[in-house]
């Protein structure tokens, strides 16, 4: 899987005064990241790859300040999404964000399902996976919002709830509020694991094979 953040996630943080004229830059940096996704896609077998588009930006900014920014925001991940070679896995990761190993506060998955149920309208091709990340300390009404996702058949829904800090018994719990409200969900870290120190890393993954294996 090859993870590339989102056409506004450099001018929208890097760029001074970009935040409130994001939508001058998007076909800017859609147009150069489309030209990487085609130039991976000559690279490498295209049946092996998956491209993941690591959608951070949007979490915050979409209804940010009063700017309304959801629609330019939405369209433009459905652009990159439709710019993805058919024969190459199309995923998403709505991001939420992950600093030492913890996610960022959120109250509620509400915000990921908006954009997925909109990318479901927008895309000329299904998205293969939705990744979701989850807090740690998420109950039952965390994931309400997720019984209105209308994402297409072939989508597989990820819930990164696997937090290290819970050990096996808490992200089960975790995982049973979440199979309340959407009984079909795959399970993963909640942003990567490219933020850990290396040498907890086997034990990370043994944590999340064990709560793969678990019964709901």
């Amino acid at each position: 899987m090859i993870a590339i953040p989102s056409a506004p996630a450099i001018p929208g943080v890097m760029i001074a005064g970009a935040y409130e004229q994001i939508t001058a830059w998007l076909p800017v940096f859609e147009t150069l990241l489309i030209a990487e996704v085609e130039a991976i896609a000559q690279a490498l077998p295209v049946d092996e790859i998956s491209i993941q588009w690591d959608a951070a930006f949007e979490m915050y900014a979409s209804d940010s300040a009063g700017l309304n920014l959801f629609e330019p925001l939405s369209a433009s991940l459905a652009t990159l999404g439709n710019a993805t070679p058919d024969e190459v896995d199309l995923c998403y990761h709505f991001c939420f964000g992950d600093y030492n190993g913890k996610g960022m506060p959120t109250e509620t998955v509400a915000p990921a399902v908006r954009f997925a149920n909109t990318l479901a309208e927008q895309l000329n091709r299904p998205a293969d996976l939705i990744h979701i990340p989850v807090p740690g300390d998420a109950t039952r009404d965390f994931f309400e919002p997720i019984k209105t996702l209308t994402t297409d058949d072939q989508a597989r829904i990820c819930l990164g709830l696997v937090h290290e800090g819970n050990g096996l018994e808490g992200n089960v719990e975790v995982m049973r509020a979440a199979h309340s409200v959407w009984p079909d969900f795959d399970v993963a870290a909640a942003c990567g694991l490219g933020r850990r120190q290396q040498e907890k890393i086997p034990e990370i993954l043994d944590l999340l094979k064990a709560c793969a294996q678990t019964n709901l």
